[in-house]
Parts: structure tokens; C-alpha cells; sequence
């Protein structure tokens, strides 16, 4: 088994393991203090995480770099490390800064939002919210550079361990009926923690400090915010999305739909997310392609392999597994609603894993300037289908319109590609099953039409569409199984020994 194999091994093992701990938190908090306050927490914990997107795209070019510079200029790294640290550190505090005020202003002043709630203990968590942010703000310096290093293995379990140590601090929480204040204070003690761990493991591959104020130069400033800027400009569009989503369901269906939503978005998104998790491998390899050549190629090789694999993750997460994580769902939660909602996400989601591989090769080569232009697109489009759709159908339903926003601009980027690269696009859609992903969400459509509309059996409707999709990859599903079976046997010999 290679190094990268293992790598999104761990990568996916750690994903599953975050997910299925925060299901059990989110259950946990609606237990002990209710869906109106939980929802108010889920919309000021969004506020602090669309902070994270506030780091100039530095996170993403110290990953790239760092894997640069690693394994091909191995004796200027420390200089890009200091200067990025130093930078990264003043940022988080002039962020953490901007975003509280901010949050202030525009979110916790809106007194009809929480009308329902006391607004003092949303005040006092936010507040508290803000340590853990800058803590792990800065933390973000330290795992982008120990994965630019290709060290997703020693990433995945401190995260792991991580999600452990705050699983019990919520179960204590809940135990002792404390506040949602201290809730949040917990979240700050296991951010510290959290940074010791990655500073250590930091310090030990490195096995020298390259972090000293000698090191620091401003020119390797200036190649990181050449790459970082557009980067930035993506990842501040793309993190608005939830937090303008969540306002808005607030502000139209009130706080408890928002907890509706997170619970139904977080099982669609993570399903997504595992595959991305999963293939965090690629930024770093495309980062290093040299020329055209190497760029086409792996588009018209590499690429293809992993749209594949993601035809096949689409319909084997979404399809075939729906009816178990529906009853899942079900089980924990009990409300319809966030069944219906995961429905709908899962259209949008099954379009983010299909073009993945793309969205990141483009990242990885540095077309930021296009990304960001697809981005805003993204963010004024989404913004105003769910808007409209909210306007309209005062109902959850409206969100159908965040999947064709995600389908149009998808579609320009996978055109931007066929332009750019002279990729023969029919053909290449053909080769990594493009019909299969039409057929699977024509089939995903009609679902949920039966389930909302017309009040069709839930578990029975969506029983028989998991049944249609294992048949539309069951000779994929047996060709995987076969080519898992010695990768498998190989990591459980090597576990012996």
C-alpha cells in the first residue's frame, strides 16, 4: 500500500469519526438546551467559521508551498515557514477582532431573532467563542504545513483526539446541566489543546525551530500573496454561503428551521466532505505540476480516476446508502424535516463530489483569478434562489434553487476547462460516467417529489431508489471490491507484524 493510499485512509477514517461524534453532540445539545438555543449557537458558531475563511488564502499557500518547498527547495523552507507564521499570527488577531464587531453589529443586534431566547447567554457564548477562534486560527498555520509535508496520517489523529476530548467535555456539560457559556468554554480549553499537539508534532518532523524573527523575509511574503490572494477572495465567497443561508431560514422560518437545516446539511455536506477529505492529497500534487504537458495529463489520466471514483461515491453514499442514513436520521432526530432537507442537499452535494477534482486541480495551478469570478457567482446565486425560494414557498423547499445554482456553475467550470486545455469534454465526460450521475439525480428528483408532494412512504420510496442505484454501479461496486481486497490484506499483514 503507498504512502498516498494510506494517507486518504486515515483522512477518511478521521472524517467518519468527527462526523459521527458531532452527530452525537449535536443530539446531546437539542437534549439538554433546546432546537430555538441550539439554533441560535449553530448561527453564531457559523459566524466564527466563516472567520476562518478570513485568512487571505494563506492556509491553502502554506500547504501548497510548503509541499513546494519540501520536497524540491528543502534549504528555503524555513524562511517561507517564519514568514507565513508571523503573518498568519498578526492576522488571526486583527480577524478575531473584525469579525466579533461585525457579528455584533449585524447579527446579535437583530432583537426579533431571538425574541424566544435570552439574548445574554448568545452574547456571553459569542464572546467566549472569539478565545477558541484566534486559538485555532492559528492552529490552521500548523496543520497546513504538516500537510503540505504529506503528514495526513499524524493530522488525522490529533483531530481524532481532538473530537474525543470535546465529546467529553459535552457530555459533561449535559451531565451537570451547565450553561451554553460554559459549553463554549470547554471549546476554547480543547482549541488549546488541540494547538499544543500540533505545535509538538510540528517541532519534532521538523526537528529544528523555523520560526525564528531572523527567518522572517518579505519576499517570500509577497510569492505567498501572489498565489493567496484570489485564494482568499475564494474562500471568504465560499464560506459566506452558510452563514447567509442560516440568516436567512432565520430570519424567514425562524430559529428552530435553522437547526432543522444544520442537522439535514451536516449529513449531506459530510457525505461531500468525506470524499474531499478523502482526496486532500491532490492540492499538494497538482501544486507541483511544471508545465502544460504535466497539467493535461493529469487531467486526461489522473483526473479521470477520480471522477470515477466519485461517480461511484455518489451513488454508492447518496443512492445506496440513503434509506440507512435516512433511518439514522430519523432515529436520532425524529422530525421529517430534516429528511427532506437532506434530500435536498444531497442534489447539490452530488455535483460538488463530481466536479472536485477539477475545482481543486484549478486551485492547485493557481487560477484563483477564475475561481474567485465562479465563486461570486456561486455566492449571488445561491444567495438569491434560496432568498426567492424562502420569498415564495415560506418552506424549506425553497432550497432546491442552492442545486441548480451549484449546477450552473459547475457547468462553467467544467466549460473554462474544455476551453483552456483543449480537453475534448464529450468524450471525457463520457469516460468518467457522466450518464450514470444524470440518471441517479433525474431518479434523486423524482424521490423527492414523491416524499413532499405527494406523501409517498418515506422509507419505502427511497428503499426502492437505493435499490435502483446499487444496480446502476453494481459491476463498480464488484470491480472496487476485487481491487480493495489486496490493498486490505496488505495493511492488516503489515498491522501484524
Amino acid at each position: 500500500m503507498n504512502s498516498e493510499q494510506m494517507n486518504s485512509i486515515w483522512l477518511s477514517i478521521r472524517y467518519i469519526v468527527l462526523l459521527f461524534f458531532a452527530l452525537i453532540i449535536y443530539k446531546i445539545n437539542i437534549n439538554q438546551f433546546g432546537k430555538e438555543l441550539v439554533g441560535a449557537w449553530f448561527l453564531i458558531s457559523s459566524i466564527w467559521t466563516f472567520g476562518n475563511a478570513l485568512d487571505l488564502g494563506i492556509g491553502t499557500s502554506v500547504v501548497k508551498f510548503t509541499a513546494e518547498y519540501y520536497f524540491n527547495k528543502k534549504h528555503e523552507l524555513k524562511f517561507l515557514l517564519a514568514s507565513s507564521f508571523y503573518l498568519f499570527f498578526m492576522l488571526g488577531i486583527c480577524v478575531t477582532i473584525i469579525v466579533y464587531f461585525t457579528g455584533s453589529l449585524l447579527i446579535l443586534n437583530n432583537n426579533a431573532l431571538f425574541e424566544n431566547i435570552d439574548i445574554t447567554q448568545i452574547q456571553g457564548a459569542y464572546l467566549i467563542l472569539g478565545f477558541s477562534f484566534i486559538v485555532r486560527y492559528i492552529t490552521i498555520f500548523f496543520r497546513s504545513v504538516l500537510e503540505g509535508m504529506n503528514e495526513f496520517i499524524v493530522t488525522s489523529k490529533i483531530e481524532i483526539i481532538s473530537t474525543l476530548t470535546l465529546f467529553l467535555f459535552v457530555c459533561i456539560t449535559s451531565f451537570f446541566n451547565l450553561s451554553i457559556s460554559h459549553l463554549a468554554l470547554f471549546y476554547v480549553l480543547v482549541a488549546i489543546i488541540t494547538l499544543v499537539f500540533y505545535y509538538y508534532t510540528f517541532h519534532h518532523r521538523l526537528q529544528y525551530n523555523p520560526l525564528r524573527l531572523s527567518f522572517f523575509k518579505l519576499t517570500y511574503l509577497k510569492k505567498i500573496f501572489n498565489f493567496s490572494l484570489h485564494i482568499q477572495l475564494v474562500t471568504i465567497l465560499g464560506g459566506a454561503i452558510d452563514p447567509v443561508i442560516k440568516y436567512l431560514i432565520g430570519d424567514y422560518l425562524g430559529l428552530k428551521s435553522v437547526t432543522y437545516y444544520v442537522i439535514g446539511s451536516r449529513f449531506a455536506t459530510s457525505i461531500s466532505g468525506l470524499f474531499a477529505t478523502a482526496l486532500k492529497t491532490i492540492l499538494p500534487k497538482t501544486s507541483i505540476l511544471q508545465n502544460e504537458n504535466e497539467k493535461r495529463e493529469f487531467l486526461l489520466v489522473d483526473s479521470k480516476k477520480y471522477m470515477q471514483l466519485g461517480v461511484f461515491f455518489v451513488i454508492l453514499a447518496f443512492g445506496i446508502a440513503a434509506v440507512f442514513i435516512v433511518w439514522l436520521i430519523k432515529s436520532l432526530y425524529g422530525d421529517d424535516e430534516y429528511i427532506y432537507i437532506f434530500l435536498i442537499l444531497s442534489l447539490a452535494e452530488s455535483v460538488v463530489v463530481f466536479s472536485y477534482t477539477i475545482y481543486i486541480f484549478m486551485m492547485g495551478i493557481g487560477k484563483g483569478q477564475f475561481l474567485t469570478l465562479l465563486q461570486l457567482l456561486n455566492l449571488i446565486l445561491i444567495s438569491s434562489a434560496v432568498f426567492v425560494g424562502l420569498y415564495l414557498f415560506a418552506d424549506m423547499i425553497g432550497l432546491i434553487g442552492y442545486f441548480i445554482a451549484v449546477l450552473i456553475c459547475n457547468f462553467l467550470l467544467l466549460y473554462y476547462v474544455k476551453i483552456n486545455f483543449e480537453i475534448p469534454m464529450r468524450d471525457f465526460l463520457t469516460d468518467v460516467g457522466i450518464y450514470k450521475i444524470v440518471i441517479f439525480l433525474s431518479g434523486l428528483v423524482v424521490v423527492l417529489l414523491l416524499i413532499y408532494y405527494y406523501g409517498s412512504p418515506i422509507f419505502i420510496t427511497i428503499g426502492i431508489f437505493s435499490l435502483i442505484s446499487l444496480l446502476l454501479i453494481l459491476s463498480d461496486l464488484r470491480l472496487y471490491i476485487l481491487n480493495s481486497m489486496p490493498i486490505i490484506s496488505n495493511y492488516f499483514s503489515g498491522f501484524r507484524k
